[in-house]
């Protein structure tokens, strides 16, 4: 290192000057004159250094190759003499340690072009490799700066020092287009970067003409065009049920019904014949394919409490009993309940299957109105009970719900009254709260504490239950009055930290304009406040305040002009405002901000699909989906998603089912989750949607009949399931096929008749039913009598409140469903929620009236409802 301090040293001296400059000369100012000349002639000296290089004098093959080194580098004799030295020791460093530490002092020195160079100085291939990478990314990210800096030509610069790693060529491509950059470059372009711009730009065409006929933007462009066959074939060949799944549904796309006859019949076999395993593999298959009656015939064989869950969640509640000995919307016979409750065994783990069923048992019966005969059910559960563990994972469990089992919603009540009963040691109201929650919501507990001393802890534990969500409903006027003292006591305070509780407060309370109004106040108190001033820019987006959304993300742009969400809202403002000009701008500025990374595309499609704009949502996602990488991991899986739903929502039938039929196949296929009652109801609900965007298909190419019969089959499949009230029905009548939402009406219409039957008081069913008849537009004065039947019983529901909306909508009072709309959006609990009412707004506003509309021309639907799952 001290040699290297004296050379540098020496070159800065002051030497005469000599004719020619030689590296060999006699005299050491002669030769380092030389050098000087030559390292300040740059690449024009390169010539001269490369004969120097080959010099049979050591000293000046030596000289020669540092210089061309440091002028590969751009490093001139001005340059730092700490970064030359730091550049050195990195090439003879050894130690990974040691070089890490040159490595983050170079970056500290922002000397990134010898960094960016560096790679291909180094002699040892492995550590030039993993410096490669590094140097790589590190391009990217001074690359952004750059831009950020408005300085393109020096991004561009920089990342064509990392041209050749893993993603720079993408990044470079990526930025060149981002800059207007094709007509010049081109020409210049081999074909593989060719097809890495067009597949970046989702150019169709270009990817068509150059690509071959193996590569996977073919298959995806295949796909879009309503044609999965090429990747189901290609799934085929996988080994076992893989395969035979594969091969059944390529059959079925194919119309081979020969075929497919056998497969069904085979799997069948399989599943009646085969061992456990085996059996439950070739159900979850058949599922999967659509085949539920093969499904119904065979699930009573299965030992782990599947049938019930599949049966209550398709409203098929008496087969659910009859399978276990019981009858629908009768007691519990007290011998069957305790013999149940010794089979299970007395365990409470989500393993213990028994106990599980039991479990959902009982949040069924509560969900119907039979409080009687849940609790008895849950209180024999809890006596069995052997541990203190079990009683606290049981207490847990039943007082928020179990994330493991679809249909175990959470009994929260009952949970405080069976641990206020328990005697467990250290056991208090704050150790439950702190199990659940942690100790974030004590300041809850103190609000409360504070506004009614008088109450006793498990009381206060109920309420803070309440505010978080459960479903603990305390009685409303209660709830009020509480409400109203605490809101008293912190607008009192005017504090920063209180406006930020009562803004919590109102969230968890579903009193969203209050909340709006809190953070208004932080803002005052803290113009500088980023997070609430954002929370503020979100909530004007999703109330359609374009204007004030857009002021408030371009002050957020200002304050962060790397925050890439701001920039995002800021351009979809600006859209939705209509200023087209001025979102240009911003929009070539996230093309280049993107250098190469699709995940903006996805997040400005979900933007502007939250403000209803579909069919530009779509062209978003089928640009990241052209351009994602076909693979197992999570952004294939969430592209398909999002761009299947993007497809129905935009009118394009076609690629919705084939895109739903991919989505289905990669996610089953690749899934090595073994047979459960979740994945049957879901395998159910996604054969009914591709079904579904078949019929509309269909229906859009004039052939009625065979929309029909897809439509009815669907229906069969998976007739209870959301996305049939939410999506289906409505859509249906949107696009002037009023009969067929009368028909597919007619097949749901018995199965909610019999749960009306046998729970007359069950507010979730009164106000699904509700729900789903006014979305079909039959029934609408029984529709407003369940639904003011299920508000009396849960008055502050968000979901019951827009209910009420739609009936009235359907009844023809367009300004009462207004009002109606308007009321549940305040309700809302968050912005996600606040959104999803403020478009069903929207569709009480702009939509026509159910009066006004006949059998009409089909046409592309708008937003649908809400994406809750009917019960």
């Amino acid at each position: 290192m001290m040699v290297l301090l004296s050379i540098l040293a020496l070159l800065a001296v002051e030497a005469p000057e000599v004719d020619e400059p030689r590296l060999d000369a006699d005299q050491f100012q002669a030769r380092q004159e030389a050098a000087r000349q030559l390292w300040e002639g740059g690449k024009e000296s390169l010539p001269t250094l490369q004969k120097w290089v080959e010099s049979d004098d050591p000293e000046a093959s030596r000289r020669a190759r540092r210089l061309m080194r440091w002028i590969d580098m751009e490093l001139t004799p001005d340059s730092s003499p700490r970064v030359m030295e730091l550049v050195e020791a990195y090439r003879m460093e050894e130690s990974m340690k040691e070089r890490e530490a040159i490595f983050q002092e170079l970056l500290e020195l922002r000397a990134y072009m010898p960094l960016f160079r560096l790679p291909r100085h180094l002699s040892d291939e492995a550590v030039a490799d993993n410096l490669s990478e590094r140097v790589a990314l590190l391009a990217g990210q001074v690359a952004r700066e750059k831009i950020l800096e408005g300085k393109d030509e020096e991004a561009l610069q920089f990342l064509a020092e990392s041209r050749d790693s893993r993603g720079g060529r993408l990044r470079y491509i990526a930025l060149a287009h981002g800059m207007g950059l094709k007509e010049k470059l081109w020409d210049k372009l081999t074909v593989e970067d060719k097809l890495i711009w067009a597949r970046w730009t989702a150019d169709e065409e270009t990817l068509l003409k150059l690509a071959s006929p193996e590569h996977p933007a073919r298959q995806v462009i295949k796909i879009f065009s309503g044609d999965p066959t090429g990747f189901l074939q290609e799934m085929a060949g996988k080994e076992g049920m893989k395969g035979l799944r594969a091969r059944l549904l390529f059959n079925q796309w194919q119309g081979d019904e020969e075929a497919t006859t056998a497969l069904v019949k085979q799997l069948v076999r399989l599943a009646e014949e085969g061992e456990s395993a085996n059996a439950s593999t070739a159900l979850q298959v058949l599922g999967q394919c659509g085949y539920r009656d093969e499904v119904m015939a065979l699930l009573d064989q299965l030992e782990d409490g599947s049938v019930f869950d599949y049966f209550i969640s398709g409203h098929e509640v008496e087969q659910a009993f009859k399978v276990y000995g019981l009858v629908s919307g009768e007691p519990i016979p007290p011998d069957w309940l305790a013999k149940q409750v010794e089979l299970a065994g007395g365990s409470w783990d989500r393993d213990n299957l028994g106990c599980r069923r039991l479990f959902d048992v009982a949040m069924h019966l509560k969900a119907a109105g039979q409080d009687e005969e849940a609790e008895r059910l849950i209180r024999a559960l809890w006596d069995s009970f052997e541990s203190s563990e079990d009683n606290l994972y049981f207490l847990t469990t039943l007082a928020v719900g179990d994330r493991y089992r679809l249909l175990s919603n959470s009994y929260t009540r009952l949970a405080l009254e069976l641990a206020e009963e328990a005697d467990l040691n250290d056991w208090n109201p704050t150790s439950f709260m702190e199990l659940i929650f942690g100790d974030e919501v004590y300041w809850l507990w103190r609000l409360i504490e504070e506004a009614r001393p008088d109450w006793s802890e498990w009381k206060r534990l109920g309420y803070v239950f309440h505010f978080l969500g459960t479903d603990y409903d305390p009685p409303v006027d209660e709830v009020t009055a509480l409400f109203t003292e605490i809101e008293a006591l912190l607008t009192e305070d005017g504090g920063e930290i209180a406006w930020e509780r009562l803004a919590d407060l109102a969230v968890y309370g579903g009193k969203m304009p209050l909340a709006e109004r809190c953070w208004q106040e932080v803002i005052k108190l803290n113009p500088d406040d980023f997070l609430h001033l954002s929370k503020l820019a979100e909530v004007d987006f999703v109330w359609g305040r374009y204007e004030q959304a857009l002021e408030k993300w371009s002050q957020l742009l200002e304050m962060n002009p790397g925050y890439d969400q701001a920039r995002l809202m800021v351009c979809a403002c600006l859209e939705l405002c209509g200023k087209k000009e001025e979102a240009r701008e911003h929009w070539e500025m996230l093309e280049k901000l993107a250098l190469g990374n699709t995940s903006w595309l996805g997040k400005m499609a979900g933007i502007l699909g939250q403000a209803g704009e579909h069919q530009l949502q779509y062209k978003l996602l089928r640009r990241l989906m052209i351009s994602t990488r076909i693979s197992s991991d999570g952004s294939w899986f969430s592209a398909l998603d999002n761009v299947r739903e993007a497809a129905r929502l935009a009118g394009d039938w076609e690629a919705a089912a084939s895109l739903g039929e991919v989505y289905e196949s990669q996610v089953r296929l690749e899934s090595e989750v073994g047979y459960n009652s979740y994945g049957i109801m879901s395998y159910f609900e996604g054969r009914g949607e591709i079904l579904y965007a078949k019929a509309m298909a269909a229906y859009e190419q004039g052939e009625r009949e065979e929309g029909r019969t897809s439509l009815l089959k669907a229906a069969e499949v998976a007739k209870f399931h959301g996305f049939f009230a939410n999506e289906v029905l409505y859509e249906l009548n949107q696009a002037g096929l009023q009969k067929e939402a009368e028909l597919v009406w007619r097949e749901l219409e018995p199965t909610y008749e019999r749960s009306l039957r046998d729970y007359p008081d069950a507010h979730n069913t009164l106000n699904s039913i509700a729900w789903v008849a006014s979305r079909a537009w039959v029934r609408p004065d029984d529709c407003l009598q369940w639904v003011d039947r299920a508000l009396k019983l849960k008055p502050d529901s968000a979901a019951y409140l827009d209910t009420r909306a739609e009936v009235l909508f359907v009844l023809g009072k367009r300004e009462e469903a207004l009002k109606w709309s308007m009321k549940a959006c305040s309700h809302s609990r968050g912005s996600a929620e606040l959104g999803e009412l403020y478009l069903q707004y929207l569709h009480f506003k702009n939509d026509d009236m159910p009066a006004n509309r006949g059998e009409g021309k089909l046409e592309a639907p708008q937003a649908a409802g809400r994406g809750d799952e009917i019960q």
